[in-house]
């Protein structure tokens, strides 16, 4: 049986889940063992696996685990194509409600997460053009979508209302005619605020 082992100890979310994926898709490997440190990983591992129709099994306790993930059959299923996906309408500099150190921190796992699945087009309007202008902590995120062929469109009304319009915005400067037009295009909105 062909196994692959990854050590994801240390690693935050969503890091541990893209290495599984990643090693998954190979389709040389019949199993994956992954060894993680925290609850969450160990969760977020074995969620992601059950959904995908892998067999899952998970040893150790005192934080650190063993997540052994099966695949059956030797199937994997298929992964959308890069740029096929939902239109994300980002309006906010973070991600939910509460901290605002959580939400930073929420809105970069997301951005690393939506690189493994690349939308079409990321809108971000109000405090989310923040996130899109020079000095960001995500750009480098950001840069990594858009080399998928994720379009990625700032309101320019936005970027003069918060004076960042001196700021190099990442992608294309727009206006609320075409981030309409874009989102009655899709069909598949996801709102993030």
């Amino acid at each position: 049986m062909n196994e692959k082992r990854l050590d994801c100890r240390g690693l935050a979310c969503p890091h541990p889940v893209i290495q599984t994926r990643k090693a998954l898709e190979d389709p040389e490997v019949e199993a994956v063992v992954i060894l993680v440190d925290n609850a969450a990983a160990r969760e977020n591992v074995s969620l992601f696996a059950r959904n995908g129709g892998y067999g899952v099994g998970v040893t150790g306790q005192g934080g650190l685990w063993e997540i052994r993930v099966q695949k059956k059959d030797g199937e994997r299923p298929a992964a959308p194509a890069p740029g096929d996906g939902p239109v994300y309408l980002v309006t906010s500099n973070q991600f939910g409600q509460g901290s605002p150190e959580l939400g930073e921190v929420l809105i970069k796992s997301l951005l690393v997460a939506l690189a493994e699945d690349p939308p079409a087009t990321l809108v971000f309007l109000n405090t989310g053009v923040f996130l899109a202008v020079a000095g960001s902590s995500v750009l480098p995120q950001l840069e990594a979508l858009k080399d998928k062929g994720t379009e990625i469109l700032c309101c320019g009304t936005c970027l003069k209302y918060y004076r960042l319009e001196e700021k190099p915005a990442l992608g294309r400067v727009s206006n609320m005619l075409e981030i309409t037009e874009r989102l009655h295009r899709s069909g598949r909105v996801i709102t993030v605020a």
